[in-house]
């Protein structure tokens, strides 16, 4: 079993992906954005190599990617993330 990861409370929503026990990288969750645009730009803006969001339809909106739990993999290793009330929501 992999780490917990919450996303931030704030808008629009962080995801924090750590990479190191000393680095991590913030990235803001766009409603618009899809998941395959996510992982695009998290190995483009922070070079991590493996990064994948555990959900089979890439094109998703993240925005409804965040109302739920969902998984993560960041070199190989799992970490599960958990919505905040406020991506949980209707707009």
């Amino acid at each position: 079993m992999g780490s917990c990861i919450q996303l931030s409370s704030q808008t629009p929503p962080k995801l924090r992906i750590p990479v190191s026990a000393s680095l991590q990288y913030d990235f803001s969750l766009l409603d618009n954005e899809t998941v395959a645009e996510l992982e695009s730009k998290v190995k483009q803006e922070s070079g991590i190599k493996s990064f994948k969001v555990a959900l089979p339809d890439k094109k998703l909106k993240l925005e409804e990617a965040t109302k739920s739990k969902f998984s993560i993999e960041v070199n190989k290793k799992t970490y599960e993330v958990y919505p905040v009330f406020e991506t949980m929501v209707e707009k």
